[in-house]
C-alpha cells in the first residue's frame, strides 16, 4: 500500500511540477496563461503533495515538492509585501469603488445602491451597464453629478463627487468594447483615471491582450498621475497583467493587503482576482478590501489612495 501511494503521490507532483513551468510561459499560449492564474491552487496541491510524501518517506520527491511550494508562493508571498512608501496625512485622499453588476442576469438593484451608498466613495465606476441598470441608478446618484456613461457594447461608466474634464469612452476591437477615460481634479491636480473591462479571453484572448497593451500604452504616456481599474478578466500570476503594469508604470494596490480574490462567487469562496486597480508611483495606497455580496457573480473593490504632493 505504501509503495502504491508513493508511486500515486509522485506522479502527482511530476504532473503538477509540469502544469506550474508551463503556467510562467503565458507569453507562448493562451492555456499556458489561463493556468497562471490558478498559481494559488498549484501552491496549496504542491504543499499537500509534498505533506503526504514526507509521511510515506519519500525524502528525495518530498524535496522537488518543496522546491515547487516556493516556486507557485514566492508570487503570492509578494502580495502581503508593502512597496516601501511614505505616506502622509496632509495629502490629498481618493477613494475609488469599482463594482460588475452583471447587469444582465443581476436584479438585486437596493443591494447596488446601498453598497455606492455605504462606501460613500469619490469616485465609481460601474461595468456591464444596461440601459434598465442606468435606469435605476441615475437618480441616486445625485452625490456624483460628473458622469461619464456608455450603456451599450458590455456597458460602463463612471461617476465622480470630483471634477471631471475631457471625460470619454473610447472603444477597442471589432466588439467595440467600452472604457472610460477621463482626468479627474483632485484637490488641485489632475489625475488620468482609466475604467476598463477588456473581453473574456476565452474566445477572444487576442483582443484582451490587445486592449491590455493599448492600456499600458496611454497609461505610461500620461504626464499626469494614472489611476487604472475594472474588471481586467485576468489574475496577478498573468503575463499580460505583468507587461500592464511594467509598461503602464503602474503598480498593483493589492501588494501590502494580500491576495483578495474577487470571482466567481457562484462557489463558497471567490476563486481569483480579476477585479484590479492600479495606480502609478504618485500614489500610495492607504485601504484595498472587497466589498459585500451584491447580487453579482463580481464582489466589489474598494481602494484608498493618497496622491503624494509635488
Amino acid at each position: 500500500m505504501r509503495t502504491f501511494l508513493r508511486r500515486l503521490f509522485t506522479f502527482s507532483l511530476i504532473t503538477l511540477s509540469g502544469l506550474t513551468l508551463v503556467s510562467f510561459l503565458g507569453a507562448h499560449h493562451f492555456i499556458f496563461e489561463l493556468l497562471s492564474h490558478m498559481r494559488p491552487y498549484f501552491c496549496i496541491a504542491a504543499l499537500f503533495i509534498t505533506a503526504c510524501l514526507v509521511l510515506l518517506r519519500a525524502n528525495r520527491s518530498a524535496l522537488i515538492g518543496f522546491t515547487l511550494v516556493l516556486l507557485n508562493s514566492v508570487q503570492i508571498v509578494s502580495l502581503y509585501l508593502p512597496y516601501p512608501t511614505k505616506i502622509s496625512s496632509n495629502d490629498p485622499q481618493v477613494k475609488f469603488l469599482q463594482m460588475n453588476i452583471w447587469g444582465g442576469k443581476n436584479r438585486n438593484y437596493d443591494s447596488v445602491v446601498s453598497e455606492i451608498q455605504k462606501e460613500n466613495a469619490d469616485i465609481v465606476g460601474i461595468s456591464e451597464l444596461t440601459q434598465g441598470w442606468w435606469a435605476v441608478l441615475k437618480p441616486k446618484l445625485e452625490k456624483y453629478p460628473y458622469q461619464v456613461v456608455e450603456p451599450s457594447y458590455g456597458g460602463i461608466c463612471l461617476v465622480s463627487k470630483l471634477p471631471i474634464r475631457d471625460g470619454r469612452i473610447e472603444h477597442y476591437g471589432k466588439l467595440k468594447r467600452p472604457r472610460v477615460v477621463a482626468d479627474v481634479k483632485v484637490n488641485d491636480r489632475w489625475v488620468k483615471v482609466i475604467f476598463a473591462h477588456p473581453v473574456i479571453p476565452m474566445v477572444h484572448v487576442g483582443m484582451r491582450n490587445g486592449e491590455l497593451a493599448d492600456i499600458a500604452k496611454d497609461a505610461g504616456s500620461s504626464a499626469e498621475p494614472v489611476i487604472l481599474a475594472g474588471d481586467l478578466n485576468c489574475t496577478p500570476w498573468s503575463y499580460y497583467f505583468y507587461r500592464l503594469r511594467r509598461d503602464g508604470k503602474l503598480r498593483d494596490t493589492e501588494k501590502g493587503f494580500g491576495y483578495q480574490p474577487t470571482w466567481s462567487m457562484f462557489h463558497p469562496v471567490p476563486l481569483l482576482c480579476i477585479d484590479h486597480c492600479l495606480a502609478s508611483s504618485q500614489f500610495s495606497t492607504v485601504k484595498r478590501y472587497n466589498g459585500r455580496f451584491v447580487g453579482s457573480d463580481h464582489l466589489p473593490v474598494i481602494t484608498e489612495l493618497r496622491l503624494k504632493t509635488m
